[in-house]
């Protein structure tokens, strides 16, 4: 069994041990009652030693092009590697998705109301941005006691403004680490490929760490979901703001 394979496995267990029911089929897993898909694939430069990546797809009725992930999984075995990717799939993916799809809040995850505007046709697009609870690693350093949720999303706005224009749903993978030797390590994924706009803005929050002298490293997963006008707070307002603004994002 290669380590996709266990990661599958992995994920399979740890939905089954929060109640949820996930048949392993094959190669995929299906979640009940979501309709949700669940595949694992090996990453061509998967890492070695006690860090590698896979790559996991999740497809649904309303994304089906899939949102992908480039889990890492941190081990000293396979075993533990696996483990380590589906929890952290678990707990930034899969928790954006179930709050998309689900009517219900989800605890974890943060939303934000957003319109984006097409300047080029004067439409608007309204979205609801799903934010899983930032991930904090110490670094033997200060970590910081209550990080700001909002960090990321604040700072890639303004550039995704250009990518938001259409009626599918979009993703965000965020990574970013200070190290306590003061180096910096990020990488931001737009739908699962790597955005080097983003990443580079990453860095931007990094300098503030470094000045707050937080060593840490900080992962959050961001899911936009397209919806209408009427499904935002002060939706209309926000549109008429968006179009007095150009093509910035307005959040409520």
């Amino acid at each position: 069994m290669n380590l996709a394979n266990k990661t599958l496995a992995s994920l399979a267990h740890l939905l089954d041990s929060q109640s949820w029911h996930g048949d392993l089929i094959g190669n995929a897993i299906l979640i009940h009652p979501l309709g949700i898909k669940v595949t694992s694939d090996l990453h061509q430069e998967a890492g070695q030693g006690d860090v590698r990546c896979v790559i996991i797809t999740a497809t649904h009725e309303l994304f089906p092009d899939g949102v992908q992930d480039h889990a890492v999984g941190l081990g000293a075995s396979d075993d533990e590697i696996a483990a380590s990717a589906a929890e952290t799939w678990f707990d930034q993916v899969f928790a954006a998705i179930h709050s998309f799809l689900c009517s219900r809040d989800h605890s974890d995850v943060q939303k934000m109301d957003l319109v984006t505007h097409d300047t080029a046709s004067d439409k608007v697009f309204a979205w609801k941005l799903h934010m899983s609870a930032p991930s904090n690693y110490s670094m033997q350093g200060v970590v910081s006691d209550s990080p700001d949720k909002l960090e990321f999303a604040k700072s890639l706005l303004g550039p995704l403004s250009a990518v938001l224009l259409d009626r599918k749903v979009h993703t965000v993978k965020c990574f970013l680490g200070v190290l306590p030797n003061r180096s910096v390590h990020s990488e931001s994924r737009l739908d699962g490929e790597i955005w080097d706009t983003g990443t580079q803005l990453l860095e931007e929050c990094a300098k503030r760490w470094l000045d707050e002298r937080h060593f840490e490293i900080r992962k959050q997963f961001l899911l936009f979901a397209p919806c209408e006008l009427s499904d935002l707070t002060n939706g209309l307002a926000l549109a008429a703001d968006a179009r007095a603004q150009g093509a910035r994002p307005m959040n409520a």
